[in-house]
């Protein structure tokens, strides 16, 4: 008797749980089945592009031709990066375009969690053209901003994609504050962050090989100007993971 007390009480917790406390699509705030959907609906889910090769084999941008494979572009090839090579999960577009946004901007925790969960669950291994990560560095925010926001989104991307790899925050810090990069072309960008970053005195031997990780990848020019602050404090391999970056497909030659 008391077990069945038990599971009716149990049951109409469930209800009054899923009316007061429904599950919702992180994106588009729909109203999802169960719990188990990941964060995302299934409409929101069929948006998500990943990126696909062909692809350029250091800076990732993919190719129009979904033939052939992957080789160095042409602007990789014109001003090569200090980055050895940066690879992304998803295309900066829709739902995860939404995701990003509320974490970036209003510190959104479910979207965090369904966005770690998706990346985790794409990355079925770790991506070609990057080295084993052995040691993770997150893009420093300036320390006015950090107060300002209260958190570092690539900080927070980094313990909930790969939480039992070791994540270090005090080899660079940003000791410019700069402007947003958003709206800015490619040259301003690179302007706006040159000199930003710098390598912090520190008793330790600098590693020998870091992956930089962030949330987006538009231009590079942010984690590029942190792979310069890596390269003068001695890190010799340096690549770039970013959950998303900005698509403006190549041509394949």
């Amino acid at each position: 008797m008391q077990n069945m007390l038990t599971k009716i009480a149990l049951a109409a917790l469930n209800i009054l749980d899923e009316i007061f406390f429904p599950c919702l699509c992180a994106a588009c705030g729909a109203r999802l089945e169960n719990a188990y959907q990941g964060g995302l609906c299934a409409d929101c889910l069929s948006k998500i592009k990943k990126i696909e090769h062909p692809l350029c084999t250091i800076c990732g941008m993919p190719f129009v031709s979904l033939s052939g494979e992957d080789h160095i572009c042409g602007a990789c090839l014109k001003n090569p990066p200090i980055f050895k090579a940066a690879r992304a999960i998803f295309e900066y577009d829709g739902p995860i375009r939404i995701l990003i946004k509320k974490i970036k901007f209003h510190d959104d925790r479910y979207a965090l969690k369904t966005i770690c969960n998706l990346t985790k669950r794409y990355l079925e291994a770790w991506p070609s053209g990057l080295s084993n990560p052995t040691l993770l560095i997150p893009v420093p925010l300036h320390i006015s901003r950090l107060r300002e926001r209260g958190f570092n989104q690539a900080l927070d991307l980094a313990k909930g994609i790969f939480p039992d790899l070791p994540i270090y925050t005090g080899l660079i810090s940003r000791n410019k504050k700069t402007l947003s990069q958003t709206g800015l072309d490619a040259q301003k960008r690179i302007k706006n962050v040159r000199d930003a970053f710098c390598a912090r005195n520190t008793a330790d031997p600098s590693p020998e090989a870091v992956t930089i990780i962030d949330d987006i990848f538009t231009t590079g020019s942010t984690v590029n100007a942190c792979a310069l602050a890596l390269k003068k404090a001695g890190t010799k391999h340096i690549d770039v993971f970013t959950v998303a970056r900005t698509v403006k497909k190549h041509s394949t030659f």
